[in-house]
Parts: structure tokens; C-alpha cells; sequence
């Protein structure tokens, strides 16, 4: 990959609920954007523009990813295992993982054979991991309870602008956030902003409210992932590197959806759209029910097989978001 940015945000694990390693990146790329970086008591990371009392716009995207954690270890050495987020228990037989601890990495392989797999049903307790040891005493000397596992590889550069690793979701938005701070404070944002990297989206969304009731928002914009279409199976009503998804849904703002589209007129960013039946089972919906209410709205990546080892997305999209977000925030009077 020829973006370093991205390259070490992909390639750092933050199972959720132990982002702590992947917050400490972001903090350390945002200390270099602006001197005024916060970090709340449970991970969250904020880096503000013009900061005060209340923020006019919090933008977020969430740092945690899906994955599994160790439960414990067989007589036999081998590692059983726990879930963290909406993973897909039958893609991870016969796969490489990695799993992260204390800062050193150690692999395991996911037990399978043909025959037992046939017709079956994969769940979480199914999973175990083979990490060479013979016996509990070697296992628990290698890998201790609570380790985070996630699927082993490196990120990879397809056709036509697009890539593929794990855990594009949600740090595709996370790269969003982190560009569209930078471009803010290039430009001399006038607003107040406040671009979070939250923690545990993809659990409890409690990273989303503590953020929320502390800077006390006017508008928030979340930056997340949506399905795209353009599959052999898809509707193609969402297509990667056709521009950023805006959702209409209950939850969402009317009007700021209305500004979002100005900004992206302005910024020439094509956009597509998708509709939500209540929620939006994202960050906004958590910060919607903040403090008084909060005018919230939902910018959505395109990604293909979200969840799985290999999830796709498109280098233009990126690049619209950031285009959109920018040209959205810069003045207080464009986006409430």
C-alpha cells in the first residue's frame, strides 16, 4: 500500500474493548494536526478545532474491530475462544490468525477438517485454535486469558483504486476522521469541531455517548460503513467508488442530510443513497439520544463483504468523504 496512514491503522489490532493500542496511534497521528488532543477515561481520542465549552460538530468514526478473544485452554494445549462483535463463525476454520498480546504477536491455525465441517453449522464454540502447543501448561505459558485473535494478513492493493484486508470497517472511517481534521485545520475551519475516533461501536456504542455528552454537540456526523451492492448477488443500488452513502432514516436529520448535499454540490462529490427502516445501527444512533437531542447523520463508506477477512472498499470514496466532511464543517453557518 502506498499510504502509510492507512497501512498502520489497518495494520494495527483493536478488538473491541482493547483499543488501547490503536488509540495510542491515532492520538499520535492527531498531535501532529492540532495541539488540542484529549483522551477520555475509556479510549476515546478527540482532536478539536477552535476548542470551547460545546462543540458545533462532532464527527466520529469507531477504532474497535470485530474478532475473538481467548476464553481458555484445553488439556491438550489447544486455545477456545470468545467473540467480540458481529463476527461470521463459519468463515475462520482452516484460516492463519493472530493473535496480539502485551504488544508481540503469536499465530495460531484454525482447526478443520472436510469431513467434520460437511453440513454443519459453525458457532463460536466450535472455534479452537491450534498454536503448536502440546499441553495446557505450554498453551497458558504462550497466550493468556482475554488475548485478542483476528484473522492473519496483510493488506492488498486491487484494481482500479480499490483495497482489501480485514477491518476496513471501520477504519476506513477512522482514515476519513484523521484526513478530514487535517484538511480543517489546513484550511482554517471556522467551526468549533470536534473528529473523535470512538471506542466499542461494535458492542456497547458507549464510546459514541461519553463523547457526545462531554463536548455537547449542535450536529454530529458519523463516518461509517455501509453494504455495497455491486456483488454477484447485489442490487447494485450502492457501488463502491460511486461516492459517499447518505441514509435516510427516521433517526436521521432531515435538514442536515439537506446541508450534506449543498456541501457535496459545492465540493463536486457525487453521492448515493440508502434507506434505514429505524436506526442506523452505527454511532449515531447513541449520540441522537445525547444531552437534550442531538441533529445527527450518517456518511457511509461503501464496502464489500463487511465482516469477513477480505472486506473491499475504494481509494475514491475515501477521497470523497474527505472532500465532503471538509467543505460540510468549515463554517457554522453552512451546516446547522
Amino acid at each position: 500500500m502506498e499510504d502509510s496512514r492507512l497501512e498502520q491503522l489497518l495494520n494495527t489490532v483493536s478488538v473491541s474493548g482493547d483499543e488501547l493500542e490503536f488509540q495510542r496511534l491515532v492520538k499520535e497521528q492527531m498531535i501532529q494536526m492540532t495541539d488540542a488532543v484529549k483522551e477520555d477515561e475509556i479510549g476515546n481520542v478527540m482532536g478539536f478545532v477552535h476548542p470551547g465549552e460545546n462543540c458545533d460538530i462532532l464527527i466520529t468514526a469507531h477504532g474497535d474491530e470485530i474478532g475473538l478473544k481467548v476464553s481458555h485452554v484445553t488439556s491438550e494445549g489447544y486455545v477456545k475462544v470468545e467473540k467480540r462483535g458481529g463476527i461470521i463463525p463459519a468463515l475462520f476454520p482452516g484460516h492463519l490468525v493472530r493473535i496480539r498480546q502485551d504488544g508481540r504477536d503469536l499465530y495460531g491455525s484454525v482447526c478443520h477438517n472436510r469431513e467434520a465441517g460437511r453440513g454443519i453449522e459453525t458457532s463460536v464454540e466450535d472455534l479452537t485454535i491450534d498454536i503448536g502447543a502440546k499441553t495446557r501448561e505450554e498453551a497458558e505459558g504462550l497466550v493468556r486469558i482475554g488475548a485478542e485473535i483476528v484473522f492473519d494478513g496483510v493488506p492488498r492493493n486491487l484494481a482500479n483504486e480499490e483495497l482489501c484486508a480485514r477491518a476496513l470497517d471501520d477504519k476506513l472511517g477512522v482514515y476519513v476522521v484523521l484526513e478530514t481534521l487535517e484538511q480543517l485545520v489546513k484550511k482554517g475551519c471556522r467551526s468549533r469541531v470536534c473528529c473523535c475516533v470512538t471506542v466499542a461501536e461494535e458492542t456497547t456504542k458507549s464510546g459514541a455517548f461519553w463523547v457526545a455528552q462531554r463536548v455537547k454537540p449542535k450536529v454530529h456526523i458519523a463516518v461509517d460503513v455501509t453494504d455495497a451492492q455491486d456483488t454477484p448477488w447485489g442490487r447494485k443500488t450502492v457501488s463502491l467508488g460511486a461516492g459517499p452513502v447518505l441514509c435516510d432514516a427516521p433517526l436521521v436529520s432531515r435538514s442536515i442530510n439537506q446541508r450534506l448535499v449543498k456541501a457535496a454540490d459545492r465540493a463536486g462529490v457525487s453521492l448515493q443513497w440508502e434507506v434505514a427502516s429505524a436506526r442506523t445501527y452505527t454511532d449515531a444512533d447513541q449520540v441522537h439520544f445525547t444531552n437534550e437531542g442531538v441533529l445527527t447523520a450518517l456518511v457511509s463508506i461503501p464496502l464489500k463483504y463487511m465482516h469477513t477477512p477480505a472486506e473491499v472498499g475504494s481509494r475514491k470514496d475515501l477521497a470523497a468523504c474527505i472532500s465532503l466532511l471538509t467543505e460540510f464543517a468549515m463554517d457554522p453557518k453552512e451546516c446547522y
